[in-house]
């Protein structure tokens, strides 16, 4: 049974995370029966599809369905051998093979506002559409014949047409590439309506996803005993996130699927992130011993700085170097030595594999940051989702503009929460400054000549180490990325240094580069995420 394979998948399929696609023209999840009494028959199983959190979208072709346009096919936990699809059908007129459906799971809450297809089960387009994006996936199932496949590729754009993506995947019957085959004999019939796909994934800004990742890699899709092609094949936009395409083994079919992973174009792209301190290292005997030898170097460098402010910006930039470096080595020997024990486990020192990986466990229970934990609670599996679930609701996917309209782009977004929160931080005063004064006069109370003089003196050595030591622990580090439990580790090495820090900047009444750039966390609250109101700001 051919077809060709599409997956959505996301607990919350609008939520935009990681799309998985596989592009195959087989049934991965059943079969055709090839009883002659019974051609047209189809099973559906559910070997390959255990959780009920994944939604898909499933096209295929060469599957009849004769009685409906559309079908859906049930899943229940009692019974999970069916999936809970909704197959949408182009049926070949003929008794000839042909058809192509695509099918979309129950749980993938999107509207179909427009289904496109032809009369001869060769193509059908279907537009999907979300709370916060909307794409079109189209299936083709061209003919063999040179000069009918060229037609029916130039005919393509009535079913693709419109501005919205497009996933474009199917049984070509050609190839692109004399790699794309394994004859070499002179036949070019495998070539006819190259140009003519080409020409239609210039036009919608699509890119061959397999050979793009794999450009000296065969990946023959369609086999008979004496010949490969490559004609099974999924075309993306170019500015879809592509991070793995595979193909794969099928049995019960001469077509092998292409398993494909990517990031729609509306996704938010993360940048590199702000680096934070692992607090980790300061109970690393190498990185605790580089570091303090590392300092007094640093210390002997004062002199060229033009103040104590610049040369402390230029010892963050070299401790955070440090701190990366040291870092790479620890994973490195995690995760040699987890192989090595894996190599080699036994009931000795399986309890030191269970060690290291409590350790990534806690990583992610503190970035889960739970309300509660109890007791003597395991940190399982639950905090590495709720962990990812915590990152995935601080995705900003689209905004509304004061327009109405709605942007998706990182700059489009930036710029409205740069016009929403300039307008509400304005520096306008709505108070009367005639009251104002008024209530300024009645204040009786003023500081002593005692507690001027006290809080107009120099900062001491002893109020930095107090600071240090009754500062709130497992707060959020700044732009430098230091967190407090490095300056509590350190305290003895930095405290001198960070006096004459703090008085040079009372003293010039200027901070420094870093401590003037604020990190700004936009946390959602309840209501319209489209709303900038319902962003909150937490530097």
């Amino acid at each position: 049974m051919d077809r060709n394979v599409g997956q959505l998948t996301g607990s919350d399929p609008s939520a935009d995370v990681v799309r998985e696609v596989m592009a195959s023209f087989h049934l991965v999840d059943g079969y055709r029966s090839v009883h002659p009494k019974k051609p047209g028959h189809t099973w559906f199983r559910a070997n390959s599809v255990q959780s009920s959190r994944i939604d898909r979208v499933y096209v295929s072709r060469d599957m009849r369905i004769t009685h409906a346009e559309t079908v859906s096919l049930p899943f229940s936990d009692h019974n999970p051998v069916y999936l809970d699809l909704e197959l949408i059908c182009s049926n070949r007129r003929s008794n000839r093979s042909g058809g192509v459906v695509i099918a979309i799971k129950d749980r993938f809450r999107c509207e179909i506002p427009d289904i496109r297809k032809d009369t001869s089960g060769r193509c059908i387009s279907v537009l999907y559409t979300t709370a916060d994006t909307s794409f079109r996936v189209c299936n083709i199932y061209a003919p063999n014949s040179p000069s009918e496949r060229k037609m029916f590729f130039n005919e393509l754009y009535v079913h693709t047409r419109g501005s919205n993506p497009i996933i474009l995947g199917g049984d070509f019957n050609c190839v692109i590439d004399p790699i794309d085959r394994s004859s070499t004999n002179a036949n070019t019939h495998s070539f006819a309506g190259r140009d003519e796909i080409q020409d239609l994934a210039s036009q919608y800004n699509l890119v061959d996803c397999y050979r793009t990742l794999h450009p000296s890699t065969p990946g023959h899709t369609w086999a008979r005993r004496d010949r490969s092609s490559r004609l099974d094949r999924l075309y993306l936009p170019t500015n879809f996130a592509v991070t793995k395409v595979d193909t794969v083994f099928l049995p019960f079919s001469d077509h092998n699927p292409v398993y494909v992973n990517f990031s729609l174009n509306n996704s938010p792209r993360k940048g590199k992130g702000y680096w934070k301190y692992n607090s980790s290292l300061s109970h690393d005997e190498d990185f605790v011993h580089d570091l303090r030898y590392q300092f007094r170097l640093w210390s002997t460098l004062k002199p060229p700085f033009c103040s104590i402010t610049d040369w402390w910006e230029n010892v963050k930039s070299r401790i955070k170097e440090l701190a990366i470096r040291h870092g790479i080595r620890i994973a490195q020997k995690k995760r040699h030595r987890i192989e090595k024990l894996q190599k080699v486990l036994s009931d000795a020192n399986s309890g030191e594999i269970e060690r290291i990986l409590n350790a990534e466990v806690h990583g992610a229970f503190i970035r889960s940051r739970p309300n509660y934990l109890e007791e003597g609670e395991k940190l399982s599996a639950f905090f590495f989702r709720k962990e990812k679930y915590r990152a995935e609701q601080k995705l900003i996917r689209s905004i509304r503009n004061t327009d109405g309209s709605i942007v998706y782009e990182n700059k489009e977004i930036m710029s409205v929460f740069h016009h929403f929160f300039s307008q509400l931080f304005s520096e306008q005063c709505g108070c009367n400054e005639f009251i104002q004064d008024e209530f300024v006069k009645c204040l009786s109370t003023s500081l002593s000549k005692d507690d001027k003089n006290s809080l107009d003196h120099p900062i001491t050595l002893d109020e930095v180490q107090n600071a240090i030591r009754l500062a709130a622990k497992n707060k959020a580090p700044g732009s430098d990325g230091l967190s407090y439990d490095f300056y509590a580790s350190f305290t003895d090495l930095l405290s001198t240094d960070l006096t004459l820090v703090f008085n040079e900047i009372f003293c010039k009444g200027s901070l420094s580069k870093s401590q003037r750039t604020g990190v700004v966390t936009l946390l959602p609250k309840n209501g319209d995420s489209l709303d900038p109101t319902n962003w909150r700001p937490l530097v």
